[in-house]
């Protein structure tokens, strides 16, 4: 029987190479795992933190809107007023409870701060209701004594708790990034040590290895970053980036002394298109919108998307009041056009609000409330127009 001879030096070079392989499989298994604990640690970022921070913020803006509307209907005096907001008030509870309901079900943290958030806008439900009740029999002075008495309070309370689950969810999100980079670092000193150890054919392997490695990594923390400050609809600015963008625009042109616009861009009749068309629908609309306002501004100006169907817009150093004007009305007809879904005709409209600086204010804050406030002053005039902040003593 013929027997295969191997000579010494070959079979220590042939076990060398074995012990290589085996080395060189078990490595590429431990790699593989530290690339998918950073993908379940990307996912859980995606899942749970900017889910929990979005909602949060959703449920804030829809505290805001019935705390502006009460107080409208209270310091307005207009019984009419006040009926209405009893029965949009309804609507806007429903949203913030399904908002706290995504909040709580993602929330990393303890679920108490949640219920208690939730627990609080209960209690202020009752005292809310009185003040309208109170505002809807014409007693007005009352009604304002228990807003200052008894709905501030607890509004202010709510509206604590909201800030600090959105301030944990961010935080969450940083130390779950942290986590990622650590076990990316990790995963490519397990490389280097294989690349070190190898020779010319596992060099190209590892290399190929640790690139795609690192192109997630690098994707996935683009894309963290992109979702911290990107509407994730849309694609625009979120508030985060637009506030940081407004506050440099602000220094800038006080350095330089020139002037910023601020238009503060709401869509009428948009809830029907959700109700009678469905959020598919709905959503279509607002990408539809939005890259006509991206259409008609220039590129050095932020169009962002603060919330539901409200947009801003930044325009730096804008001409003069004529020009924005014929840039409201551009924006007016955007707005405007008819955007086909499934075969139907959908068609909104906008109602805009505009503010100056520094003719109206030199405080970001106090400019986006006035353009805020000029928007709601276009919406009540029957909508479909713009409108400039009036300053203290308007005509």
């Amino acid at each position: 029987m013929f027997r295969l001879k191997i000579d010494r030096q070959s079979r220590i070079i042939i076990i060398a190479y074995l012990i290589f392989c085996a080395g060189l499989i078990v490595t590429s298994l431990v790699v593989l795992r530290k690339a998918r604990l950073i993908l379940a640690s990307a996912q859980s970022i995606y899942v749970h933190p900017f889910t929990v921070s979005n909602n949060a913020l959703d449920a804030k803006l829809t505290l805001m809107a019935i705390r502006r509307d009460i107080l409208f209907a209270v310091l307005s005096h207009d019984v009419q007023e006040s009926r209405q907001v009893q029965e949009r008030v309804a609507e806007q509870d429903a949203k913030f409870t399904e908002a706290m309901g995504r909040v709580r079900q993602f929330y990393l943290g303890d679920r108490a701060e949640v219920d208690r958030a939730k627990a609080l806008f209960t209690a202020w439900k009752p005292v809310r209701d009185k003040i309208l009740a109170t505002s809807r029999r014409g007693e007005f002075s009352r009604a304002q004594a228990l807003v200052l008495s008894s709905g501030t309070p607890l509004y202010n309370e709510i509206d604590a708790d909201l800030d600090l689950i959105v301030r944990f969810a961010r935080n969450k999100a940083v130390e779950l990034i942290t986590q990622a980079r650590a076990q990316r670092d990790e995963a490519e000193r397990i490389i280097y040590l294989v690349l070190f150890g190898g020779f010319a054919a596992s060099f190209s392997c590892s290399a190929v290895l640790i690139r795609h490695v690192r192109g997630i990594v690098r994707s996935n923390e683009l894309i963290m970053e992109r979702m911290a400050h990107h509407d994730p609809l849309t694609g625009l600015p979120n508030r985060q980036l637009f506030n940081d963008r407004f506050g440099q625009a602000l220094r800038q042109a006080e350095r330089d002394k020139t002037t910023l616009a601020l238009m503060y861009v709401d869509l009428d009749r948009f809830k029907p298109v959700n109700d009678t068309y469905g959020h598919e629908a709905g959503d279509q609309l607002l990408i539809h919108v939005s890259t006509g306002l991206l259409a008609a501004v220039r590129r050095s100006d932020t169009v962002a998307r603060m919330g539901g169907d409200e947009f801003v817009i930044l325009l730096l150093a804008p001409n003069d009041k004529a020009a924005l004007g014929e840039l409201a009305g551009k924006i007016l007809r955007v707005a405007a056009s008819p955007f086909v879904f499934q075969g139907r005709t959908l068609q909104v409209g906008a109602s805009v609000g505009i503010a100056l600086f520094p003719a109206d204010s030199l405080d970001a804050e106090t400019l986006l409330g006035y353009a805020d406030k000029a928007m709601y002053q276009a919406k009540m005039a029957g909508g479909g127009r713009f409108r400039f902040h009036a300053g203290k003593n308007p005509a």
